[in-house]
């Protein structure tokens, strides 16, 4: 079924909208909530949570990328789940991902002195923009979706140490073009 038509759906309050999008993004949203957290039970609570927010969010949200809209749903269902299991504990996966963004990303506090969240949504969009569609599916599978270098090389046909080399070379060129734009990173 088109997206456009499982929107309608979820906008008509139909029940067989969570059924449409389960068909269609289960699969994705459990790669997604898998990645996140260790526990398959886990994951499974988080892509149900997610499938509760979308029933939230659609109306009034109208999103014109289902695929994107219920990845991010799933994404911070998952991290939200994570928080929740891990407060006193930190997840050291997430820490490891995002230690890697470290030295091309600023920091949260320098941002919000510098830029809105938004603007650097607005050029980190711009960047994956520039690149070709390998590299930014490669990007974005790594640091959205968390996706593991192995399940990476072999989706891509690589090794895994070309698939770190390429990482790099994508956080150097980001870090980059950050600073162009006058982002201290």
């Amino acid at each position: 079924m088109e997206d456009e038509r499982i929107v309608k759906l979820f906008w008509e309050r139909s029940q067989e909208a969570l059924a449409q999008t389960q068909q269609k993004y289960g699969r994705l949203l459990r790669r997604v909530a898998g990645n996140i957290l260790e526990d398959p039970r886990d994951a499974e609570e988080a892509v149900s949570d997610a499938y509760m927010r979308l029933w939230n969010a659609i109306p009034p949200e109208r999103p014109q990328n289902l695929t994107a809209f219920a990845a991010k749903l799933g994404r911070n269902a998952a991290f939200d789940l994570a928080r929740q299991k891990h407060r006193k504990k930190r997840d050291d996966r997430s820490d490891l991902l995002f230690s890697e963004l470290d030295e091309c990303i600023p920091s949260r506090e320098d941002t919000a002195a510098r830029l809105e969240e938004r603007e650097l949504a607005a050029l980190i969009n711009r960047w994956l923009g520039t690149l070709d569609g390998d590299s930014r599916r490669l990007f974005v599978r790594r640091y959205f979706y968390q996706d593991g270098l192995e399940a990476l090389a072999a989706d891509f046909g690589l090794t895994k140490h070309n698939v770190s080399v390429r990482l790099y070379r994508l956080r150097q060129g980001l870090k980059g073009c950050l600073e162009k734009e006058g982002v201290a990173v």
